[in-house]
């Protein structure tokens, strides 16, 4: 049944006043986790270029990215601090997640700002080629090949030992350090600001829907290495600082959904007759 006019003017005024209330707390939410962000990025930033030790001493270099770094670190392309890097294949597969005793093949959203996702993978098909050289294993520097220019080369390390054979796809290298670096650092330094600058600036010129980095561009972007007992402080530093922002991300979102959720609850009530608005009166703000 349709409201009289008047009711349905009410219920109009109802959710114009209702519905912004809630889509100002969604703006705010919004820009709360864009500021967590940036101070994420920075803090990330400033860990894998200048340190956590606020009484070191710095040296000036020579470099269009970095202009000072402690005086015990080194700055040199990734070539003298990584063995290898290995590109994986795309063997036939389904959209389906693979089950514990099936093989999968990762997709490039698997990689995320540092964290690995096993369960954004495909399952193969039971003629699918399979390489067992290309099992993701705990401890693996994982980087993707292609993507937009804004997320190609995001990077993780895999902290865990997944719990499904997964391979790489041929939109996802893996990066094996040598003894001067620590897999988890060289990821970290990857999602800093100075490196993605120059990731950007070797993406630029692909596709603007699909950029793709080669395994010489990696070789080539600089990278900033302290001694080896610094790094373990600043991986131990950084993966508590990002766990806590992981935790303030969950529930700023937890929170975006729930209010999502209430602001269609809410319209769905009042266009149906499940609240009653025939006595609702506007806040002074909005009388006016």
């Amino acid at each position: 049944p349709i409201p009289p006019c008047n009711e349905q003017i009410k219920i109009y005024n109802f959710l114009k006043q209702e519905v912004s209330l809630i889509d100002e707390l969604l703006v705010k939410q919004e820009q709360l986790v864009n500021l967590l962000r940036e101070k994420q990025q920075a803090v990330i930033s400033h860990a894998v270029t200048k340190g956590i030790n606020p009484d070191v001493k710095f040296k000036n270099v020579s470099g269009q990215w970095i202009d000072a770094v402690p005086n015990a670190w080194r700055v040199m392309p990734l070539r003298y601090a990584i063995s290898k890097i290995e590109q994986g294949s795309s063997p036939l597969s389904d959209n389906n997640i693979p089950e514990s005793n099936d093989i999968g093949v990762i997709k490039i959203s698997a990689v995320k700002k540092g964290l690995f996702n096993e369960t954004e993978s495909k399952k193969l098909f039971a003629d699918s080629d399979f390489d067992a050289r290309y099992i993701i294993k705990k401890g693996d520097l994982l980087v993707t090949r292609g993507n937009t220019p804004e997320l190609v080369a995001d990077a993780c390390y895999v902290k865990e030992e997944p719990q499904r054979k997964i391979m790489l796809s041929d939109l996802v290298y893996r990066l094996s350090p040598n003894k001067k670096v620590k897999a988890q650092f060289v990821c970290f330094a990857l999602l800093s600001d100075y490196m993605r600058h120059q990731i950007k600036l070797d993406a630029r010129g692909s596709s603007m829907t699909m950029a793709k980095v080669s395994q010489e561009h990696i070789k080539s972007w600089v990278i900033t290495i302290p001694p080896i007992n610094e790094q373990v402080e600043i991986i131990d530093f950084l993966s508590k600082q990002l766990a806590e922002f992981e935790r303030l991300f969950d529930a700023a979102h937890k929170l975006i959904h729930h209010l999502k959720e209430r602001r269609s609850a809410l319209i769905s009530a009042a266009v149906t007759g499940k609240i009653d608005v025939r006595n609702w009166q506007p806040n002074a703000k909005d009388a006016a």
